[in-house]
């Protein structure tokens, strides 16, 4: 049995990593988060000062965070994915930064495209999840254009390419490759957390024009540890 539930793990995690070369993302089936682990990341929202920028509202996560998204165990669903993704085998620094945010409504701003980490390239991975219900285009969450962290900048702009809408429901992990672009929505409404992680330090793609304040307005404190990863 035990046999099994490997040889299954490793298919998902297989398929979603082909998705995640084909596409620039994939959607990780976690499970539904338990209530506790909602309330705790909703409370620090609330108590904590915030940040607003680009219709973005937004503060730091720590613990609380990470055991909301999965990332505070080495061995969970996500923490595998993310290893296998950047090529981890043996002990290497991850940096990370966690924000909790909250989409507000754009309705009348010019919304560009933006990277979906401040690394733009498969060298760094973002990931996301819901807080209140699933994260659709309806209340705030972007959409991405697919394929389009295969392309350089100017090949963008040539041609952006499709659009993807995607929805992540409660249960899901959302993860993006950094080389990704993603188009703001200008509904609101959608909490959500995220976590960066990249094989090296943002350094001067902290001021990079297309990356998204959230994950580069925190500074390096509580938010932005970085985190060892032991070889197995």
């Amino acid at each position: 049995m035990d046999n099994d539930i490997r040889v299954m793990d490793k298919f998902l995690e297989d398929r979603d990593l082909d998705d995640m070369e084909t596409f620039g993302y994939t959607t990780i089936c976690v499970g539904d988060p338990p209530q506790n682990d909602v309330e705790e990341v909703q409370e620090v929202f609330e108590r904590s000062p915030k940040k607003t920028a680009s219709g973005i509202v937004f503060c730091g996560g720590g613990p609380e965070c990470q055991k909301f998204l999965g990332t505070d165990n080495e061995e969970a669903e996500v923490m595998r994915f993310i290893k296998r993704r950047l090529g981890v085998n043996e002990r290497l620094e991850l940096i990370q930064s966690i924000a909790i945010l909250e989409f507000q409504p754009q309705k009348d701003a010019d919304l560009q495209p933006c990277r979906a980490h401040p690394v733009h390239s498969s060298d760094a991975i973002s990931i996301f999840r819901p807080l209140n219900g699933a994260a659709n285009w309806d209340n705030g969450f972007f959409a991405v254009y697919g394929s389009s962290h295969h392309q350089t900048p100017q090949e963008f702009l040539l041609g952006q390419g499709d659009i993807h809408r995607k929805v992540v429901e409660a249960h899901e992990v959302f993860a993006i490759s950094g080389g990704s672009v993603v188009q703001p929505s200008p509904e609101g409404g959608l909490r959500m957390v995220w976590q960066g992680f990249s094989k090296r330090p943002m350094l001067e793609d902290m001021f990079a024009a297309d990356a998204f304040e959230f994950m580069t307005g925190l500074g390096w404190g509580q938010a932005n540890q970085d985190t060892i990863i032991e070889p197995k």
